[in-house]
């Protein structure tokens, strides 16, 4: 909590470059680093061209296999409790998604799971009250489509 006289502050370099009030704690962890639209949406075409949409769009969809989404990687993790299974955590420019690799399917995509900054998942929805997850068939790594751009995961692996 801030005291009296108080107020968060950020900087936008689009609208002064000076520092402005921030009523709001920005929602991705993206936007701390860089000022703009999110990274995925200059390569939404390229993505949506290759079968992938938006994780906003794929939250809504009816649970079921055939789902594609692409995003990059902000935690990847490995707990030793779960005999293998690694989660993953993909956010695009409309939300995030849980990832779930079985301990099967590690090992073709191991290289992209601990390595890939952008990810393309393909698998099956699964749908617990409000909670989804999408279950792993398939992964790409697309991370040389980000280029320059430094992006940073979360690893417990």
């Amino acid at each position: 909590m801030l005291g009296p006289g108080k107020t968060k502050v950020r900087i936008d370099a689009r609208v002064s470059g000076r520092w402005r009030p921030c009523g709001k704690r920005p929602p991705c962890p993206w936007r701390r680093r860089i000022l703009g639209p999110h990274p995925l949406h200059f390569l939404r075409q390229r993505l949506q061209a290759e079968g992938y949409r938006p994780i906003a769009e794929l939250l809504r969809a009816p649970a079921g296999g055939g789902k594609g989404v692409a995003g990059l990687v902000t935690h990847r993790q490995r707990p030793a409790t779960a005999h293998g299974t690694v989660f993953l955590t993909l956010e695009d420019e409309s939300g995030r998604i849980n990832v779930i690799v079985w301990p099967s399917q590690v090992e073709p995509w191991r290289r992209a799971i601990l390595q890939g900054r952008l990810l393309g998942v393909r698998g099956k929805l699964e749908r617990d009250g409000r909670v989804c997850h999408l279950i792993a068939q398939s992964l790409t790594d697309y991370s040389q489509w980000l280029g320059e751009l430094a992006t940073r995961s979360r690893d417990f692996c």
